[in-house]
């Protein structure tokens, strides 16, 4: 089977439309011999996609991943014009492979390490996406689905329904407060989690403040108050803590699962600076011993770099705007 009978080309033209537009890219989508997609750009993209056609660059880039490669990703700098070339490929077996070809030129350009960010993003969700439909081509072609097949296919169909939404936000004009409402709405929703919230962390005066907390119903919200908590200091942390329930204990885990009276919880650090102030978000199951699958952590970890995104761009035009003012 060729990937082309079984990818929905639709679907996937308007996904790629969708990323390029709120990420300020270009490009298309090829199976490593054709096109799958028509080019997501302005006319002056297209020409400048052209010319690095012609002169053999992108035929270089995706030699460079070419099925028996060591290589799924490849980038490359465009010294004329200011900007990057990559291709990103992902294969559920030799035979059925996406690679997709992006040009980043303009302010994105200015970015490079949060280009190399989206691409594994990128190349994450192309991943889930061609599993599911080579999971799904094969279910029909032999005429059974199991229970379990049913519910994995949803389970990465759901999850790259929620990542678009999260996507979505990079682009909304909608108060920033709002979209963390939304984003944490999100990602809340998809994890099944029973409570979950933004904290801003105030190092120097020993303080927290809770910025958006979201409850699963019939959840009372685990802080009854938001501004000038008493700082967790277990909050300040750089790298996540994630603790399920078949966890092994240590002193550490105990501490915050007793003072927060939860089962398991994952705590992501979002933002933070030398003098130790930052935000981070906080997951947790109250009600009934839970563990993390790879796949839930994943998705946080990925949502992390989303909502870190968005308060960058909030950040950089508000920087914009006062230096016009």
């Amino acid at each position: 089977m060729a990937v082309s009978e079984i990818v929905n080309k639709e679907q996937l033209q308007r996904a790629q439309d969708e990323f390029c537009r709120v990420l300020g890219l270009c490009g298309y989508c090829t199976d490593g011999s054709q096109k799958l997609t028509i080019f997501s750009g302005t006319e002056q993209e297209a020409d400048l996609v052209q010319h690095y056609e012609e002169t053999g660059l992108i035929e270089e880039l995706l030699e460079r991943v070419e099925a028996g490669s060591l290589e799924n990703q490849a980038i490359v700098g465009l010294e004329k014009d200011a900007g990057f070339a990559a291709t990103v490929a992902v294969e559920a077996d030799p035979q059925n492979r996406l690679c997709w070809v992006l040009f980043c030129v303009g302010e994105m350009a200015k970015q490079e390490a949060k280009f190399l960010e989206i691409l594994d993003l990128l190349r994450n969700l192309s991943t889930m996406l061609l599993s599911h439909a080579v999971n799904q081509y094969e279910a029909e072609a032999m005429s059974r689905r199991s229970l379990f097949a049913e519910q994995e296919m949803s389970t990465n169909l759901h999850l790259i329904e929620d990542t678009t939404q999260m996507l979505q936000l990079l682009d909304s004009d909608e108060k920033v407060e709002k979209v963390m409402d939304l984003w944490l709405s999100i990602l809340a929703k998809h994890l099944s989690v029973d409570t979950a919230c933004l904290i801003q962390i105030n190092s120097k005066q020993q303080t927290m403040d809770i910025l958006t907390q979201w409850n699963a119903p019939n959840q009372p919200f685990y802080f009854d108050r938001t501004r000038n908590l008493p700082l967790k200091t277990w909050l300040e942390t750089n790298k996540p803590l994630i603790f399920s329930a078949n966890s092994m204990a240590g002193d550490l885990q105990k501490e915050i699962q007793e003072d927060m009276e939860v089962k398991a919880i994952m705590i992501f650090p979002i933002i933070s600076n030398p003098a130790g102030d930052g935000m981070v978000l906080s997951l947790s199951h109250r009600q009934k011993d839970y563990v993390w699958d790879m796949q839930e952590i994943k998705f946080t970890a990925d949502g992390v770099r989303v909502l870190q995104s968005i308060l960058t761009k909030r950040i950089q035009k508000n920087s914009l705007a006062s230096s016009l003012e």
